[in-house]
């Protein structure tokens, strides 16, 4: 039985050969190439026939491409011929580059750029992207096989980062929810401005659409003019962001024309602060749902902006057959859950989950259940909320003190663009707490006593943080998240 995601995009192929899979637009908006189903098919085919024929049973490709026709032909041609697809950041670093080599044990790479020299000095085969048009075949010519498998890297945001491999059957559990929760039709028009490479975009910007039939828009880079002159261009009916966009977009009413044509938001990779929301939903009149999901087990909740039921501050309800718990995070135990209210560990069970670890094998399931570093609550019915992570709590004289809550009140501040929450040791007993802020651009008189000020009505005396910091900028990850490991 070959995947069910590649079953459906060769059957959109020959059912509407000349609709658009692929737009990509240049970083000045102009589309630079269109690429339809039937083309899209050739050249999944061709390489996966050339790939089947080239490699060795149970490869790893790595790809190291930015968003685009290269990175969805690459991706879709290596579950096809059915290998291990190891999708990189095509910036990622030296010594982050060659430890992912090490540790996925990569066999053959499709690559561009700084990376290409890295890998044939590893000797690892490398084909370079301009090189896949010459790979097209006829549907006839692919190698029929149960599909591959996918291993992702996690962030490393909150702790090492490890490899996990998700096989054919979780992609295929994973596409069938997002396409089945955001409704996804061969009417749609996706905007792909969120990283490709990472599970959120693989998922939702690449599998989720193509199995639907619905067209992506692929953008490289990011930058406000360029954006705004993409979303005009685009019209997308479809867009999964994630925070920072939709800050940065909330203030640019001139793309309000581009945003009209969309009737599904939504937005993952760390909460969604209620202050975005609002802002957005002011400048566009569009709501913006939230999607919970993580590396390790995909997009598993879904928060329907068009439910009447809808609540802005919460990751929705469960896709279909996801099952969540909470449990006590002192004493997580999945066999005995926290009743609907409680805050406590998020404890996840999905047909997306991963099979293990890519470089020892190991698994941190237990019955099938993966305990998460993530706190939330259930609402009686069903829906998450998070709250934040059982790694960040800071203890502040014997009190723990959770930074997104120190956040989300200084957000709310006047002239306060974003803001990170850190701990600041000032003994080998004693931390206190430690805010960088970055104010909106422009706004002037934003200081220490100001959000200070802002904060004694709203917070107990030990959260309000004894430093704050004025930064330009925060370092983040492709997603958006701070990195707080280099702060």
């Amino acid at each position: 039985m070959t995947m069910r995601l590649l079953d459906a995009f060769f059957e959109h192929a020959v059912r509407t050969p000349g609709a658009a899979a692929v737009c990509h637009y240049s970083p000045d908006g102009s589309l630079s190439r269109l690429v339809s189903y039937r083309t899209l098919a050739a050249l999944v085919a061709g390489l996966s026939n050339h790939l089947s024929r080239t490699q060795a049973a149970g490869s790893r490709i790595l790809l190291a491409l930015p968003n685009g026709p290269g990175f969805v032909v690459s991706y879709l041609a290596c579950l096809d011929a059915g290998f291990t697809a190891v999708p990189i950041p095509p910036d990622l670093a030296l010594c982050e580059l060659q430890q992912t080599i090490a540790q996925a044990s990569v066999t053959a790479a499709i690559a561009d750029g700084p990376a290409s020299a890295v890998l044939a000095a590893a000797g690892i085969p490398c084909l370079h992207p301009e090189a896949l048009r010459g790979y097209e075949a006829d549907d006839a010519a692919r190698p029929r096989c149960a599909g591959g498998s996918l291993i992702l890297g996690t962030s490393g945001t909150t702790g090492p980062p490890r490899r996990v491999v998700r096989e054919a059957h979780a992609l295929d559990a994973v596409t069938a929810n997002v396409v089945e929760c955001v409704r996804l039709s061969p009417d749609d028009r996706v905007l792909a401005a969120i990283p490709q490479h990472h599970s959120y975009g693989i998922e939702n910007v690449l599998m989720g659409p193509i199995c639907a039939g619905a067209s992506i828009h692929t953008v490289s880079t990011v930058d406000r003019a360029g954006l705004v002159r993409i979303l005009h261009q685009a019209k997308p009916t479809v867009f999964p962001g994630v925070p920072f966009l939709f800050d940065m977009l909330a203030r640019i009413p001139e793309a309000h024309g581009g945003l009209s044509s969309v009737r599904c938001a939504y937005s993952a990779g760390g909460r969604l602060p209620y202050s975005v929301f609002a802002a957005f939903r002011e400048t566009h009149g569009i709501s913006v749902g939230q999607l919970y999901g993580a590396t390790e087990y995909g997009s598993v909740t879904f928060s329907d902006p068009m439910r009447t039921d809808f609540d802005p501050q919460s990751a929705g309800l469960p896709m279909r057959g996801v099952s969540l718990r909470v449990v006590s995070s002192e004493h997580p135990d999945v066999t005995r859950p926290c009743p609907p209210g409680v805050v406590g560990r998020v404890a996840v069970s999905a047909p997306s989950m991963m099979s293990r670890y890519a470089d020892d094998g190991d698994s941190p399931l237990s019955d099938g259940w993966l305990v998460t570093g993530d706190l939330g609550r259930l609402s009686d019915s069903g829906n998450l909320t998070l709250v934040g992570r059982m790694s960040l709590l800071i203890d502040v004289a014997g009190k723990k003190v959770n930074p997104n809550e120190v956040e989300e009140a200084i957000g709310a501040c006047p002239g306060v663009a974003e803001c990170v929450v850190l701990p600041l040791p000032v003994t080998d007993t004693l931390t206190r707490l430690k805010a960088l802020v970055v104010p909106v651009p422009g706004h002037a008189g934003l200081d220490a006593a100001s959000i200070r000020r802002h904060l004694r009505p709203r917070l107990s005396a030990y959260k309000i943080p004894r430093l704050f910091e004025i930064r330009d900028r925060l370092p983040k990850t492709a997603l958006g998240k701070i990195r707080r490991d280099l702060l």
